[in-house]
């Protein structure tokens, strides 16, 4: 059996992450070149990326996340921008937290460790598990320091500072909470905190935010630079690697001359809707029949096609798909298409598919929320039940899926006789339309369908441009992967000393 249909965007997550399976041929030749200087963290094609430069390409890439106040990069900024409203309150205050004061503290909590561990673990072994840097542990300390020492000032809490952890913390959070609040923020970019970001100073360039914590002391600015540098630290490790690997791939294709100007970049856009009218088609998931190119990629990757021309990755993406898809020959094209001509390009049945997720009795790994077999055959069963009893379908989905259980859904998908969907096509071949299978059992789920309509495959000359494409991604997936694990274009220094160089994956 084949692959199912790519979306338009499955190559912009190919060369967002490439494994490191480097070859034992490639290691030696790593092996036999001269070490990275000290603060270069990449050298692409024989041009170093230093640390700053990460870090401006990590503001670079992530800025258009503020606008989701639930993403990892909108919490690092309010991170940020407390630690500077708790040190510019502090300063205010008179209040002072000294290095050595936070070393006492380090020392008690290592103290602390080792009591209840029995002399067997100590701060830094339980550091090195969680991934957090010597820096970032006295940063820590640091800011918890000086919102005590906040609190206890006379203006807020005073000697009334509760000495029981919990009520303590509970205070802490209140006096916090009451500066924050009263603390004047302004943001010079779009975020989701606010959506029209305010002027700059005169003069000024590269702010991100500016906090006041009152009239009498100037504001404090939170740089692109700075930020940067914050995202590079506070992400996990995974974060932060698909930045410089995304940023080494937009070197090695600005290496390759791919990079488009503005009017080819409009040119591919232009031509990539006119692709993905085709691609939606033939997805199998019935969904996207009727979602826009521009709204598919806003929703997969934050960005409009517009914002897209602004990011040199995206330049550099477009143009290497053109090149490769200037070499694809039409023999290439009408053998991919043999290929598939049966189930990737072939016919498909459209079906409202009730899925019931559910676990084996021996199954150990699996989630504590998935149900077991045997209640997933009885809701399969109660499913029947109702649709015997003369309740239309269409009202059973809508009560299915408002329960918005991920493990039990209904929705209408278009099944080919690939790998994953094969038994399920098998079955509904069989029937006509209109009709309602018995329960079907999949490795980890329970199937209801109702057959709703067969769709002829189309024809060669209608998926030809798809077809095309499709070769034009794989090949370019091809050469990314080869460049990337050639020390000879690539080489990266991971993990990063300056982010302490522990557990790199948290």
């Amino acid at each position: 059996m084949t692959k199912s249909i790519w979306s338009p965007c499955v190559l912009l997550l190919l060369l967002a992450f490439v494994p490191s399976t480097a070859s034992a041929k490639d290691d030696k030749k790593r092996a036999d070149l001269p070490p990275l200087p000290e603060n270069v963290v990449a050298r692409v094609v024989g041009r170093d990326l230093t640390f700053d430069g990460l870090c401006k390409t990590a503001a670079q890439q992530k800025l258009h996340e503020l606008m989701n106040p639930g993403s990892t990069v909108a919490t690092v900024l309010r991170q940020v921008m407390e630690e500077r409203i708790v040190e510019q309150e502090a300063s205010r205050l008179g209040v002072r937290v000294t290095e050595q004061d936070v070393t006492n503290h380090l020392r008690t909590i290592d103290k602390q460790v080792r009591e209840r561990s029995g002399g067997n673990t100590t701060i830094r072994d339980v550091m090195r598990q969680k991934g957090v840097s010597m820096n970032e542990m006295r940063n820590s300390i640091g800011h918890q320091l000086r919102q005590v020492a906040i609190a206890k000032h006379p203006t807020n809490l005073g000697d009334t500072l509760p000495k029981n952890d919990r009520e303590r913390l509970s205070q802490l959070k209140v006096v916090l909470d009451k500066i924050v609040t009263r603390t004047t923020k302004q943001y010079y970019v779009p975020t989701a905190f606010q959506k029209e970001p305010n002027a700059m100073d005169a003069g000024a360039t590269g702010w991100i935010a500016a906090v006041q914590v009152h009239p009498s002391v100037p504001k404090n600015v939170i740089t692109r630079a700075q930020f940067g540098r914050e995202l590079v630290i506070r992400l996990s490790g995974s974060e932060v690697r698909a930045i410089l690997d995304r940023e080494c791939k937009t070197g090695l294709m600005a290496s390759a001359g791919v990079s488009l100007k503005d009017e080819e970049f409009d040119a591919e856009v232009a031509y990539a809707r006119k692709i993905w009218d085709i691609e939606r088609k033939l997805s199998t998931q019935e969904a996207f029949s009727t979602v826009t190119y521009d709204n598919f990629i806003e929703a997969k990757h934050g960005l409009t096609p517009e914002e897209m021309k602004t990011k040199r990755y995206y330049r550099g993406h477009f143009g290497l798909l053109r090149r490769f898809r200037a070499t694809v020959t039409e023999e290439q094209i009408r053998k991919e298409w043999e290929a598939g001509k049966e189930t990737t390009w072939g016919p498909f049945i459209l079906v409202t598919d009730v899925q019931i997720e559910f676990k084996q009795d021996n199954e150990r790994f699996a989630r504590k929320s998935v149900r077991h077999k045997k209640q997933a055959v009885k809701l399969a069963r109660e499913v029947g039940r109702q649709l015997a009893a003369g309740m239309q379908l269409d009202q059973i989905v809508r009560g299915i899926n408002s329960k918005k259980d991920p493990t039990f859904i209904a929705r209408k998908r278009r099944l080919r006789p690939t790998d994953a969907d094969f038994l399920l096509y098998k079955r509904a071949f069989v029937m006509k339309d209109g009709d309602l299978s018995s329960p079907i059992e999949t490795i980890s789920h329970m199937h209801v369908l109702k057959r709703e309509r067969f769709y002829d495959a189309p024809t060669y000359d209608a998926v030809r441009p798809l077809v095309k494409e499709w070769i034009a991604r794989r090949e370019a997936r091809k050469w990314i992967e080869e460049q990337v694990l050639d020390p000879q274009y690539v080489r990266v220094r991971w993990p990063l000393p300056q982010r302490g160089g522990l557990n790199p994956t948290k």
